[in-house]
């Protein structure tokens, strides 16, 4: 990845949301402002927060202040979930793609956990085993591979079959 917009473009495609599901906070340099910033994109999804690496910036005061996971390219940017203090309040958590992977795979989960607990016995119906694949792991291809191998990647990103 080149830049923090194929970042953005990356993970908000894999996460399946819209341009309305996030938003992108730049640096205005007054933590009062970012922080307000990040709070109302919480409320409409995840929040990006570009320059999350800079240290001694007021963007990453902010950040330290979230849960949230930061990948370092052009002075790092950082994607918050949560509005609950961090395990490592006062850090920031740089992390490689894969952790992030890893992490959304964790945070899709989560959301399609919640979404099935609301669904009632009647609304949940038996799909087969490719249009579960789709569904849970819409960045991945399926094309020729086996039953088992899609029930494997299925649970490596931690889906039950």
């Amino acid at each position: 990845m080149r830049n923090n917009k194929e970042f953005i473009e990356k993970v908000t495609k894999k996460l399946g949301y819209n341009k309305k599901q996030y938003t992108v906070i730049e640096d205005s340099g007054v933590y009062e402002d970012i922080k307000e910033d990040v709070l109302n994109a919480l409320d409409n999804g995840i929040a990006f927060i570009e320059g999350a690496c800079v240290i001694d910036s007021v963007v990453n005061q902010v950040v330290k202040e979230f849960d949230s996971i930061t990948w370092d390219n052009d002075n790092g940017i950082s994607l918050i979930v949560s509005v609950n203090p961090g395990e490592n309040e006062g850090t920031i958590n740089v992390h490689p793609l894969g952790v992030i992977n890893a992490f959304l795979n964790g945070f899709m989960k989560g959301v399609s956990e919640s979404i099935k607990e609301d669904n009632t016995e009647e609304d949940k119906e038996r799909i087969s085993l490719k249009d579960y694949y789709r569904l849970c792991l819409p960045e991945n291809k399926i094309g020729r591979k086996s039953d088992a191998t899609l029930i494997k990647e299925l649970e490596e990103a931690g889906f039950k079959v």
